[in-house]
Order: C-alpha cells, then structure tokens, then sequence
C-alpha cells in the first residue's frame, strides 16, 4: 500500500475505482465527443477512418460545411451573452445587497478572463457535446504576503470531455447531486516527476490499475494524469438559536457551530439560548492524486458545492448511461460522403482532363515528344508528328494512330452530389438564404436577424443557461465563505462595466433607526437567475433607437419633460469617440430631471447643490400664492361651518315653536319651513365654496 496514512489509502482506491467504473461506462462516448471536435477543427481528421484508407493513393479534400455552421451558432453565442443575475429571496436579503453581489461578481469574471472559460465550454459543447470550466479561491494578489484576502477565478478546462468526470449515479444536468468528481490534468513525466519529485514517479508499470480500467500513465505517449478529486462529505454541525430582549427586537438569531466561549460572551451581554438543532452540512474535500498514490490532501475547499461546471449541447440517458452529443454528430456521414464525392469528381477531372492522342513510336522522335507534352502549357500553335509510310514510301497514316477518351462523371455522382448536400444542410440547419440581406432593409430588421436564435440553437444557449445558473450558485456558496473580512475593500463592477469599490459587514443605520450590517452575504439567501438575451452592445444599441423613438413621438404630443428625458439618456448610452463630454452633461441633466438614478456621490453633491441654490423669485411668488389661496380656502370652510350651524339653530326653534300649534296645521307648517331652511344652507355653501 502506497500514501501517508491508511485514511489516504482508503481515499485513493475509491478514488481510483470510481474512475474506474464511470471510465468504462463512458470511454466510447467520450471517444465520440472528441471525434466530432476533431471533425470540424483538425485539418484532414475527416479522412481518419476507413474512407482515407480507401483514398490513400487518390486526392483527399474537405469541403467542410460542418464548421461554418459550428462559427455560426458560437457567433449566435456570442451575440446573445448570457449573464448571472442575484436577487433576493427571504427577507433577511435586500436589493442592495444583491447588486453588490451582481458587481463583486462581475468584477471577479473580469479580473479572471472568465469569459474566455464560458467561450471554451460553449465551443466544446456545440462542437463535441461537453465542455466545462472550474470554480477556485486564489489569492487577491499574490505579490504581497500581507494580503490574506481570496478571490473567486473562473478558469478553462480545455478537452473537459476527456478531464471531467462526474458520479455517474447523478441525473441532473448541472450535476449538484453528484457525491464525487475528478478533473485529470495530463503532464509529461518529466513535468510530473519536477513537481511531486522522483519518488512519486518510479515504477509507472506497476502502478495498480483494474484491467480495462483507466490507465493513469500512458506509456507510449509519456503522459501522466493527475486528478483533482472532490468528494462531498455531510458534516455534523450544531444551530444555536439566541435572542435578545433589545437587540433585533427579540427575534432569533442562528449560530452555526459557536464555541462557548462565543456563547459565555454572548450571555454577558443579555443573549438567551433558546434551542438548538442538530443538522447535516455538505462540504467538499479535495485531495490530488495519481494512479500510484494521494499526492496532496488539500482539506476542505470553500462553498458547498463540487465548484466543477459542466455544459452539454444535447444530453440524454440510454440503457442507464450518460451520452451527449453536440452539432457534428449526425452530420459527419453525410460529410463524409461529400468529401468524396468531391474528392472523386476532382480525380476524374485532373487524371484526364481531355481526349489524349496516341502515337506509333516510329511517328515521334525525343523533341516532338516534349513538344506534344508542352503544347498546351507553351500555346503552341502546331506540333509535329510523321507520318507511317508503305515501303515504296507512300504514305500510309497520317496523325494519330487513336485516342483515349476522357472519363466520363457517371450519373449517379452528380446524384449523390446533390443529395449528401442537401443532407447537410437539414442535419445541421444551413440556410444561406438567411444570410442574405435584401437591399432597403431596416436596421431593426437586420438587427433582428443578427440577434434571432432558431430552434436548432437555442437548445444549446439554454443548455448554457443551465450551466451559467450553477456556476452562480457555486461562486455565491464560495463568496459567502471567502468575502467575509469586516471593513474589507473590493472592487465591484456595475452593469456598463464602472467601476466602484464596496465595504463588507460595515455597521450602519435603516431608515427606522435599526442598526443593520451592510454587505454580509451569510445572513440572507439570494436566487441565480439567468436570462438568455442580447449582448451588452446590442441592448444598449437597441436602447438607443427606442429612446430616440420615445422622444420623437413625445415631441409631437407636446411632452417636451419626457422627450427631453428620452434624449438624455439615449446620450447616456452611446459609444464612440469624442462624446464623453456630451454625455456628462447629458447625465448630470438626466439626473436632474430625474430620468437617471444617480450614484451616491452624484445624490449627495445635487443634495448640496440644491441647499446652497438661492430660491427662484417666480417660485416664491407661486409659493406665496398658493399660501394665500390655502388661507382663503380655510377662511371659507369657517363661513360655511358657521352658516349650517346657524341654520340647525333655526331648525331648533322652529321645532319649539311647532310645539304651540295644533296637531292639524303642525305638519304641512312645518314642511314649508323646512324647505326654506334647507334652500338657505344650500345658498350658504354655494356662495362659501364659490369664495
């Protein structure tokens, strides 16, 4: 037994037979994927079976329509970007919290060239059916060894259909139920034996491997794998819950694993255990190994979750196994039967291109040979050849004694010509037709092509969707562990690519007094959501033309505010050179009129501006009128209450007077009264409310 210690014993040989195991059930299919990339990138791979053996000693060409159409839907891609996008979901989380965690993530794609690991996995999985990129926490600048702070880098994993392997008892898609996984990085025995040191390279032969199981040195090609394996682990912690009588107004707070010192000072300080409940939280353990043995236990990593993304074009389960596809598969026959229908018809054409004629050996000495055989390079305007004589020395024959014919293309390859074409555009949706632009055509038009995904492609940028909304769930578990320092500085990126910089678990005051911490992700739950849509470029283009559009029509109608506003901040979102000062202004208007939100520093300095701004005298006469007519308005409501009070007085004694009067004549009396009364109070009000 080879390792450190028999715990890492036992961790290399499940390792190594779970690689084992997922190795033979998914080799052929893995094989396929990196066929099918082969296919439509490597020059001449489309010859590598039996159709090149079959044209070894005749022309072999590609006519590859395959890539075209691979370019074309990673050009759909690249138009149609697909971002991650927090929000809230329980009310510990707020808003602002969320687009901080927008910009830190943001600016960690940045930092990283993240997009070059998302373009990387799209390519692999459109073109062989798997691609991946990893998650990991390096250090936020390794030049000064006084900076513990982490970062969150997103990086490529070139080949992932033949790196990344998954526990093939996981279903889903994103893989978040998978227990375990690997990435295999190949190096060279030399590389391998430099970084872990001639020990851990001897006796590559005879390092343990089950039979057709994966062989982790591949001798004839002196590559050595190395693995990354995660496994995931349920660890036993303990959720105390404590209140306090003031403090959060007595709700519960929740302590995962607090120590007792923790809670001796917490009870100093009024706190009260309420109860506490012992749960399962998943970690993953990462440890690097060869076939040989554990090379390095790296503990537990940040996040919950295997930060190991993968992306398929087309997945599917059959007969309990794994398969994926991408956009060559089916159309690699038909390909392949274009090339060599090509490939013959060009032989045909080149071999004998026209009829040859055929000479006695007597009629052609040495130069009229090479004369021949140069007349149609040189344009020889005649050549010459003699001719067969009877022995009295008539002549027999003159010119060629025959011909060969050139060959004919039979009938059935311009047949097959025209089907296999055919073939390849339904398989893989050419459609040239589409590409073309007739001329007038509007520039939303245009756009609307460019920006359209088809049935056939969509099902790979929502496929991508998918991966896209793991990855924000890996980073969010990871920036909950690793973005925790209080007072903590770090660069954030706004959606037009601004930058900002935002404080983590500083103290501040709400609205109603309470005081709350700003910026700490581990006290809220937040949703990835993930839109499939246009780039930043063409949104803020479409932007534009809609904004422009709203001013035009606002113009018409007499709305100057809002056509004022749409002209704003369509400056606002325009590229190009020599508008930076047009567009300041346009923003500090915009957020005057309040059509922009401003920053926090752009509230604050039109905050003090609007203080130190002397008063409009016109607002102060409109101000002064309007505090008169209030008054006047107040004065009269007095009026109106006083005159109805006078009138119930009235209706008071008139009741006493009709005490006096016979019962007889008391009713119809008393009715004529009662109109004039109310005739008097509604003249009272008209003439009141009128003032």
């Amino acid at each position: 037994m080879w390792g450190v210690s028999k715990k890492l014993d036992e961790v290399h040989s499940r390792a190594t037979k779970r690689m084992d195991t997922v190795w033979g059930q998914q080799k052929d299919e893995r094989a396929l994927c990196l066929e099918d990339r082969r296919f439509y990138s490597v020059q001449g791979a489309q010859w590598d079976d039996e159709w090149g053996v079959q044209f070894e000693n005749a022309p072999r060409l590609e006519i590859d329509k395959t890539h075209k159409e691979v370019v074309r839907i990673f050009s759909d891609y690249r138009n149609n970007r697909i971002s991650v996008d927090f929000r809230p979901s329980d009310e510990a989380a707020d808003d602002d919290t969320a687009d901080t965690l927008d910009g830190l993530y943001r600016a960690d794609m940045a930092k990283c060239n993240g997009q070059e690991a998302d373009d990387t996995a799209f390519e692999e999985g459109v073109g062989g059916g798997m691609g991946g990129a990893r998650l990991r926490a390096v250090s936020e600048d390794e030049a000064d060894p006084d900076n513990e702070y982490q970062r969150i880098v997103k990086e490529p994993v070139p080949d992932a259909d033949q790196r990344m392997f998954f526990d093939p008892d996981s279903i889903f898609q994103d893989k978040h139920d998978a227990k375990w996984a690997l990435l295999l990085t190949p190096m060279s025995e030399e590389a391998f034996e430099s970084e872990y040191g001639e020990k851990a390279s001897t006796d590559f032969k005879d390092w343990p491997r089950e039979v057709n199981g994966f062989e982790w040195h591949r001798a004839e090609k002196k590559v050595v794998w190395v693995g990354e394996y995660y496994e995931v682990e349920q660890n036993k912690t303990v959720c105390v819950y404590m209140v306090h009588p003031v403090i959060d107004d007595g709700e519960e707070t929740k302590l995962h694993d607090p120590s007792d010192e923790t809670l001796a000072d917490m009870a100093a300080e009024g706190w009260s255990e309420v109860r506490r409940r012992d749960i399962k939280r998943p970690r993953v353990h990462k440890y690097c190994l060869s076939g040989k043995e554990v090379l390095k236990d790296e503990g537990l990593i940040a996040g919950r979750h295997i930060p190991l993304i993968p992306f398929y074009g087309k997945r599917w389960y059959v007969e309990g196994i794994e398969r994926c596809s991408g956009h060559v598969r089916k159309a690699k026959d038909p390909q392949k039967l274009y090339n060599a229908e090509v490939s013959q018809l060009a032989d045909i054409s080149g071999s004998t291109p026209r009829e040859v004629p055929i000479f006695d050996p007597e009629q052609i000495n040495a130069k009229m040979a090479q004369e021949w055989a140069d007349m149609n390079i040189k344009r020889l305007p005649f050549v010459l050849a003699k001719a067969l004589r009877n022995e009295d020395g008539t002549i027999a024959h003159m010119g060629p004694i025959g011909t060969v014919a050139p060959p004919q293309m039979p009938k059935a390859l311009a047949a097959l010509l025209q089907i296999s074409n055919q073939d390849i555009a339904e398989i893989i949706g050419a459609n040239e037709q589409a590409e073309e632009v007739p001329s007038n055509t509007s520039a939303q038009a245009i756009e609307l092509v460019h920006t359209r995904s088809d049935d056939k492609n969509f099902i790979y940028l929502d496929n991508f969707r998918q991966y896209k909304t793991r990855e924000g769930e890996v980073w969010l578990s990871m920036a909950e562990e690793l973005y925790v320092e209080e007072g903590r500085r770090m660069q954030a990126l706004d959606e037009t690519g601004g930058r900002k910089y935002v404080a983590l678990g500083e103290s501040a005051l709400a609205k109603d007094g309470d005081q709350v911490t700003l910026n700490d992700f581990s006290r809220a739950k937040f949703d990835v959501i993930v839109d499939v849509g246009p780039s930043s470029q063409s949104r803020r283009d479409s932007t534009v033309r809609s904004l422009v559009g709203i001013a035009q029509v606002a113009a018409q109608v007499q709305l100057m505010d809002l056509a004022g506003g749409a002209i704003t901040a369509a400056i606002s979102q325009m590229d190009g050179e020599g508008i930076d000062g047009l567009k300041d202004f346009a923003r500090k208007k915009g957020i005057m009129m309040g059509t922009i939100k401003p920053t926090e520093e752009e509230a604050a300095e039109l905050a003090k501006q609007q203080q130190n701004q002397p008063q409009d005298p016109n607002a102060m006469l409109a101000q002064g009128m309007t505090q008169q007519a209030l008054a006047e308005a107040e004065k009269a409501k007095a009026g109106t209450v006083k005159t109805l009070a006078e009138v119930e007085k009235i209706k008071v004694q008139i009741a006493e007077t009709l005490a006096g009067i016979k019962r007889e004549d008391r009713q119809q009396w008393m009715d004529a009264v009662m109109r004039d009364a109310d005739r008097l109070a509604e003249h009272a009000v008209q003439m009141n409310g009128a003032t």
